[in-house]
């Protein structure tokens, strides 16, 4: 009875050994078991390590049945004796068992293959260790697709041609039916006489027409007031003190006529407004038959008889009608022959010969009406200098 209870402390004792193993050894295999792996090497280590124990039980209860039966002792005689010899069969089963633990548990270790964190596979997607998400599916493809159609429906080849279109539409709805106004710069002699045609100024849509004011002798005759007959049809800016006035039509083909006051004259200028023609004036001079109030007395001195439609076309450039060109010496001025008359534009201020008529425009060109010749004196920069006419 003795050697059970010493037996069956032993058992009890290799039972917590065992058990205390499994502990150990199954904490080990579960910190590098990845997914089910770990349970299935902690369930075959349990099973192995229990089948172990049984075994070595039973060998011990054998062996000591054996031995009772082989040798009959005297129990009271031999009492240390049998306890020692199962003390040391024992040890020697615990340790068996435990080698073969230890050993189970180390192929067990070996058969284990850790994965890294970043190549895990979760059920059917693959995640990329060089990004952070997930690859798309074949629906997240078709729904980006569909949202990127809606989006931008149009290729880059239609948004180049609508671009192309809008452009010719745009320069379509801008452009004139007709073909561009042609700009002139002219001179007008202003009739105050009754029964006189007034001036005309040829406006255009989009433009802006200069008129300037002045006397016979080419001084600036200032603007007093004036009254437009359409205010809505036309767009006139006059400064304070100038000789100049600034219109422009709004309307393209709608007519209406200006009175202007100008300073110290009693009857006022009236011109007809006549936009949307084929020639618009971008400066018109406007020359009235009298003395203004900014005349000097050198500039009286050249009034002469009234200037002829001839003489105002010298003065903006065009040649008189059937004229004959002549060579000046001084590349500056410009001379015609009309019969027995010459005609002379220049800048400078003719000596001599006398002449019959002299208009002067406001940026200070001069045109001269004189009987031909080939030689005329003039003043240029204060200094007498002589103009050879060739071509007579």
């Amino acid at each position: 009875m003795k050697m059970n209870k010493i037996g069956k402390k032993k058992n009890i004792i290799i039972a917590i050994t065992v058990t205390c193993s499994l502990f150990v050894l199954g904490g080990v295999q579960i910190l590098y078991a990845a997914d089910n792996g770990a349970s299935t090497t902690v369930d075959t280590i349990s099973g192995t390590t229990k089948a172990q124990s049984e075994k070595s039980r039973s060998n011990s209860d054998t062996q000591s049945l054996q031995l009772t039966a082989a040798n009959p002792v005297d129990f009271s005689s031999t009492d240390s004796t049998t306890q020692t010899n199962s003390m040391a069969t024992d040890d020697a089963n615990v340790d068996t068992a435990t080698t073969n633990t230890v050993s189970q548990s180390s192929k067990s270790n070996d058969s284990l293959t850790l994965q890294p964190a970043n190549t895990v596979s979760s059920g059917s997607i693959d995640l990329d260790p060089g990004h952070v998400f997930a690859t798309p599916s074949a629906n997240q493809q078709q729904a980006f697709q569909n949202v990127a159609e809606q989006s931008l429906p149009m290729t880059p080849d239609q948004i180049i041609y609508l671009k192309k279109r809008l452009q010719e539409t745009q320069r379509a709805k801008a452009a004139s039916a007709t073909f561009p106004p042609k700009p002139t710069v002219s001179t007008q002699t202003v009739n105050l006489a009754p029964g006189a045609t007034p001036p005309v100024v040829r406006l255009q849509q989009g433009f802006v027409t200069s008129v300037v004011f002045v006397d016979n002798t080419g001084a600036d005759w200032p603007i007093d007031s004036y009254d437009l007959g359409n205010s809505k049809a036309f767009n006139i800016q006059v400064a304070s003190g100038s000789n100049t006035m600034m219109i422009q039509a709004i309307d393209m083909y709608t007519y209406g006529n200006l009175a202007v006051n100008l300073k110290g004259l009693s009857t006022p200028v009236m011109l007809t407004l006549v936009p949307g023609g084929q020639a618009v004036d971008y400066r018109l001079d406007l020359r009235i038959q009298n003395a203004g109030p900014n005349a000097t007395m050198s500039n009286t001195n050249q009034i002469a008889s009234p200037v002829s439609d001839e003489l105002l076309s010298v003065l903006d450039g065009v040649p008189p009608a059937d004229s004959q060109i002549l060579q000046v010496s001084d590349s500056q001025s410009q001379a015609w022959l009309l019969g027995d008359k010459m005609y002379l534009r220049t800048h400078l201020t003719v000596l001599s010969p006398s002449w019959d008529s002299v208009v002067t425009s406001p940026d200070g060109m001069k045109a001269y009406e004189m009987q031909k010749s080939p030689m005329v004196l003039v003043s240029k920069f204060g200094q007498p200098v002589q103009l050879t006419i060739e071509g007579l």
